[in-house]
């Protein structure tokens, strides 16, 4: 009877274990020479699951897009190769027709390292296509890091459909003009956007417009620089969990409102107690609850943009500025650790362009901020000129300044690129992963506790559930949003009702992004 039970249990173990496990493939890496349309047919050859494609480096790597770069089903990976040469500089071509198209428009997950991406196409024109990347699959996960996306009409990213993860880091978003926004939500329902260590320059609108439907589960903005934007700074709604922590924030808003709006909108815009159905019933189900967490800001307004205003030669109104937070915002977020301090930059965009700008607004179009707007381009901003895809500024700012101290753990505020000798120390501090890892259970067997550990690259959604032979779920130990890094979980041989479960072996699987690790581990009472 023994030998029989033994038996059986190595069939289901093999069962459930291959049921949740799997394969996983070595990366191929697939180098790609510059030209014309160059990328477009490795990607159209070769893309698929495990493929990385790695463009060179240097003043003349210019890959010139015969179109726009869409995929469906399976992760596509575009990188720099590994040195410290300018980054290659992802163009749109002039295809038949005579017309340029966005750089991409994923249908399924993608990943973008250390590359420079326009929309000012190869014959000097910004208006070649709306959204340097728009993102149009359902539950697409996209993540940029180390990238520079200069010059767009709309938005550098926008979100086409529902459920999506975008992660961006290390970064810089810049120039973006007409009615430019950083991201546009576009309304649609959003599991996670992740703003890390980036650095945001002139926009004419606003770093995120949401929309007036759908919703964003987990919002963090961490450690990034905004420098004028022209109208918010953000638009929020309904969130559930909003983390904006260590940003330095310089003329946001600095474009105004008239005092014949309605009502005058924040910075912070439009922070919302949770109402949508959806949210509120995810929100449940992971046991939280609407979270608001501002802390360590510098946000400050020059006052020659104030001045500016109270001398533009307008009738029938007044311009005014805008506060931080609305009412509802200010009683969920702590305000304590705000400063308003002024920065100057070691190299940063000039003055006289930004109130150039509020003039020609007023003055000259009403306020209506949705045209080509003058701002300093900082640079040559025409393919094939020298220059062209590097960074014409530099934000760093004074040792001496409050806002250099006043981040988490005594670091400076905005984004820590600017300081590498800061940030190599804060990475020495927390080692981040290179991949998904599931580790044993520590002890085995146990009774009456073991503890679970395991790796993120980056930030996920995770969920940690912990099943019988049968394949039935026992209890979930840990889902949600989780920061990369290493975390570890607690089983202490109860189900979801708190109830101890029989002798025996059970199964924990780690489910993020879409991978599956799955391990084995045996419970005695």
């Amino acid at each position: 009877m023994r030998t029989c039970l033994k038996v059986m249990t190595a069939i289901l173990v093999c069962i459930v274990i291959g049921g949740f496990s799997s394969a996983v493939k070595a990366q191929q890496v697939i180098p790609v020479a510059p030209g014309f349309g160059t990328l477009n047919d490795a990607v159209t050859a070769s893309g698929a699951d495990n493929v990385i494609f790695e463009l060179e480096r240097g003043p003349d790597a210019y890959y010139l897009l015969d179109g726009t770069i869409s995929h469906t089903g399976y992760h596509l990976t575009i990188v720099a190769e590994d040195g410290e040469g300018d980054r290659p500089k992802l163009v749109p071509g002039i295809i038949s027709g005579g017309v340029a198209t966005r750089c991409f428009q994923p249908m399924g997950d993608l990943t973008l390292k250390g590359l420079y991406l326009t929309d000012i196409d190869q014959e000097g024109s910004i208006f070649s296509d709306k959204n340097i990347v728009r993102v149009s699959g359902e539950g697409n996960r996209v993540i940029i890091d180390d990238c520079h996306l200069n010059g767009d009409h709309q938005s550098f990213v926008r979100f086409d459909s529902h459920y999506q993860k975008v992660y961006i880091t290390n970064s810089i978003l810049s120039w973006s003009v007409d009615n430019g926004r950083g991201l546009d939500r576009r309304g649609n329902k959003v599991d996670s956007i992740v703003v890390e260590n980036c650095t945001f320059y002139n926009l004419i609108s606003k770093i995120m417009r949401s929309g007036d439907t759908g919703y964003v589960k987990y919002l963090k903005f961490n450690h990034n620089t905004f420098v004028n934007v022209g109208t918010v700074l953000n638009e929020y709604y309904q969130i559930g969990t909003l983390i904006f922590t260590n940003n330095l924030v310089i003329d946001a808003g600095f474009l105004g409102e008239s005092s014949l709006a309605t009502t005058v909108s924040p910075i912070m815009e439009g922070i919302e107690p949770v109402v949508h159905e959806e949210l509120a019933g995810l929100l449940t189900a992971a046991g939280e609850t609407q979270t608001v967490e501002f802390r360590n800001n510098n946000v400050f307004l020059d006052p020659a943009i104030v001045a500016a205003h109270a001398s533009l030669n307008v009738t029938g109104f007044t311009v005014v500025q805008r506060a931080v937070f609305d009412s509802v915002g200010l009683a969920l977020a702590d305000t304590t650790t705000l400063i308003s301090e002024a920065i100057t930059f070691t190299n940063g965009p000039l003055m006289d362009t930004t109130l150039s700008i509020i003039t020609t607004v007023w003055e000259e179009f009403n306020g209506d901020s949705d045209y080509q707007s003058p701002f300093d381009s900082g640079g040559v901003m025409r393919f094939g000129q020298p220059g062209f895809g590097t960074m014409p500024w530099d934000f760093s700012y004074p040792t001496t300044t409050a806002s250099y101290t006043a981040g988490d753990g005594g670091m400076p505020l905005g984004d820590l690129n600017w300081f590498p000798e800061l940030l190599a120390v804060e990475d020495r501090g927390v080692q981040v992963p290179e991949a998904y890892r599931l580790s044993q259970n520590y002890p085995n067997p146990f009774n009456p506790a073991t503890t679970i550990q395991y790796e993120l690259p980056h930030a996920a959604s995770i969920q940690l559930t912990v099943y019988n032979l049968l394949g039935e779920e026992v209890v979930r130990l840990e889902y949600g949003h989780q920061e990369a890094g290493t975390h570890t979980a607690e089983w202490t041989g109860r189900d979801a009702t708190g109830s101890l479960v029989s002798s025996g072996v059970y199964f924990y699987r780690l489910k993020a992004e879409g991978l599956t690790q799955t391990r084995k581990m045996l419970f005695l009472r």
